[in-house]
């Protein structure tokens, strides 16, 4: 018979019960937490990096060889009879392949104790998914932090005797201007960047992404992911909320056009400027703040080619705390970031600044 401490009758049978479902609530909560991971929604991991050696990790250990083409000299003979004959004896080059070493060496670790308090007085699947969300959230946003960090500190003239993260550097990045501790602008050799000349500045970096060979002419770049097929994408700049607003207070984007004007008064965006399209994240704000220089707004254009990024291990692990009524759980994830094409990546940083509304003036004749 059923009473008021065990609604399931028997008492050995509720203990089974309990006991099963405290076994299970690690494995739920790994499978939860596998499903935030893996969805869409951060700025830099979506849209500035591939995992097309992810599965090398699994076959190579903790360290992936990825060998990229050189640069050789390809310097054509190119000769009439009008300058002295035809070249008919062309001189042979030689090219190596350049190798990068992908490590797995950056680790994320938390763990987290539930007891049977929690189970009994919450919506348990509720309070579960609220976890596993939040965590996982928390996961990706320090994961993108890193990427930001990895692009900012990428060195593009190290050499192989003083650094042991060596890139060749005959394959430098497409563009920079300014640094954190410098932004670009007049006072650091550069110019002051407004809400006036904001779509020009966009524009040179769609250039130097055409100039370096990561995009083409019409802006599209080919992206094949893992099991999918090639598709052409844009490149994408990511800015912080600051230049969002510094690119919508911009007449040339705002103002040429009724239809994006609709979009950037009630809406308060902008989607794409210039080619590019435009990523707002407030990491790049943290990822200042971290680097003491909270009045600059960093931000990186490029391709999802540029950084390669491999997880070797997320796993969680489970058990019942003998000396208290609750479930404990230990959670790591390793991984690794590399940047092979940085002639796909423009960086820089912009000091703050308080965008003004450019106004078209007429000139009366």
């Amino acid at each position: 018979m059923a009473n008021i401490n065990n609604p399931h009758g028997n008492n050995e049978t509720f203990r089974t019960e309990l006991n099963n479902q405290n076994g299970a609530i690690p494995v739920i909560f790994e499978k939860k937490l596998a499903l935030v991971l893996g969805a869409t929604g951060q700025a830099v991991t979506d849209n500035l990096t591939n995992r097309n050696f992810e599965g090398e990790i699994s076959k190579q250990g903790d360290k992936v060889r990825i060998v990229i083409p050189d640069k050789p000299d390809r310097s054509l003979v190119q000769s009439t009879s009008a300058k002295g004959g035809l070249g008919v004896c062309p001189v042979f080059h030689s090219f190596a392949p350049e190798a990068l070493d992908l490590v797995i060496n950056k680790v994320q670790t938390f763990a987290v104790a539930i007891d049977d308090v929690q189970k009994a007085q919450t919506q348990f699947k509720g309070w579960l998914d609220a976890q596993a969300n939040a965590y996982g959230q928390a996961m990706k946003e320090a994961k993108d932090i890193e990427l930001i960090d990895e692009v900012f500190t990428y060195n593009p003239s190290a050499s192989a005797t003083t650094d042991p993260e060596y890139t060749p550097s005959n394959h430098p990045l497409a563009g920079e201007y300014g640094t954190l501790a410098a932004p670009f602008s007049q006072a650091n050799g550069g110019y002051d960047v407004n809400s006036q000349n904001i779509f020009t500045f966009l524009l040179k970096i769609k250039e130097d992404l055409i100039m370096s060979g990561a995009i083409g002419a019409d802006g599209t770049y080919s992206y094949s992911p893992l099991s999918e097929e090639t598709r052409d994408e844009r490149a994408v700049i990511l800015v912080t909320p600051a230049m969002h607003t510094l690119i919508m207070s911009s007449y040339r984007v705002g103002g040429r056009s009724v239809e994006m004007a609709d979009v950037v008064v009630k809406d308060g965006r902008v989607e794409r400027v210039a080619g590019l399209d435009i990523v707002v994240t407030k990491n790049l704000v943290e990822y200042a703040k971290d680097e003491n220089a909270p009045t600059v707004m960093p931000f990186i254009a490029g391709t999802r080619n540029a950084i390669t990024i491999a997880e070797q291990l997320n796993k969680v692990e489970g058990s019942r705390d003998p000396f208290c009524f609750r479930d404990l759980m230990k959670v790591i994830n390793l991984y690794g970031i590399k940047v092979v094409h940085p002639e796909c990546i423009v960086r820089g940083a912009l000091p703050a600044t308080n965008p003004t509304e450019a106004v078209p003036t007429k000139t009366v004749s």
